[in-house]
C-alpha cells in the first residue's frame, strides 16, 4: 500500500548525512508516525495533501513524501497501526494510519528509508506550494467537501477563501 508523509523540505533536501534534525522532522507520538494512504495511481492525491494541510490552522505549503508500507514492513519490520486523522478535512480521516517505530532502530531505518527516497524527488515527493493549496481548499469547498462549520472556526482559513472571492 502507499502512503504519504510531510515532511520539511529544509531538513532533507540537500544534507550531506543522515543526522538529528532529520530523525527529529519525523516527530512521533506514542512511537508511532503519522501517514495518509493514497490510491496507487495517485488519484486523491491533491485530497490527502489538503487533509494534511488542514491538521494546521492556516493555509501553507507542503512537501510529501511518498512510502510504500509492504516496501517498509519487508525490509524492516515496520508495522501499521491503522488510527483515523485529526484533520479538518474530516471526509479523508479514514485514509490515515501510522506506522509503528517501537526503538530508535525503526526511526533509523525510516529516515534513512526516506533519505534514499529523496535520492530521486521527481519520483518519490509532491511539493505543493500555497497558492496550490488555497486553490484546494476553495475546490473542496465549492464542492461542498469541506463543511461550512470548519471553515468558520478557523479564521484563516475564511480569510483564504474571502482572498479567492468567497463572501460570508
Amino acid at each position: 500500500m502507499l502512503f504519504v508523509r510531510e515532511i520539511n523540505r529544509d531538513n532533507w533536501i540537500n544534507r550531506q548525512q543522515l543526522d538529528a534534525v532529520c530523525v527529529s522532522d519525523l516527530n512521533n507520538s506514542d512511537n508511532e508516525i503519522s501517514v495518509w494512504e493514497v490510491q496507487p495511481n495517485l488519484s486523491d492525491i491533491d485530497d490527502i495533501a489538503l487533509a494534511v494541510m488542514m491538521r494546521r490552522d492556516r493555509v501553507q505549503e507542503i512537501t510529501i513524501v511518498f512510502l510504500d508500507s509492504v516496501e517498509l514492513n519487508n525490509k524492516y519490520n515496520i508495522s501499521m497501526h491503522q488510527t483515523p486523522g485529526n484533520s479538518n478535512f474530516t471526509a479523508m480521516n479514514a485514509k490515515h494510519n501510522n506506522f509503528v517505530v517501537p526503538t530508535f532502530w525503526e526511526m533509523g531505518y525510516l529516515t534513512e528509508h526516506i533519505q534514499e527516497k529523496l535520492q530521486n524527488p521527481q519520483a518519490n515527493t509532491k511539493y505543493y506550494s500555497e497558492p496550490k493549496m488555497k486553490s484546494l481548499l476553495f475546490a473542496a469547498y465549492q464542492g461542498q467537501r469541506i463543511p461550512m462549520d470548519v471553515i468558520k472556526r478557523n479564521g484563516k482559513f475564511k480569510q483564504a477563501l474571502k482572498s479567492m472571492g468567497v463572501a460570508f
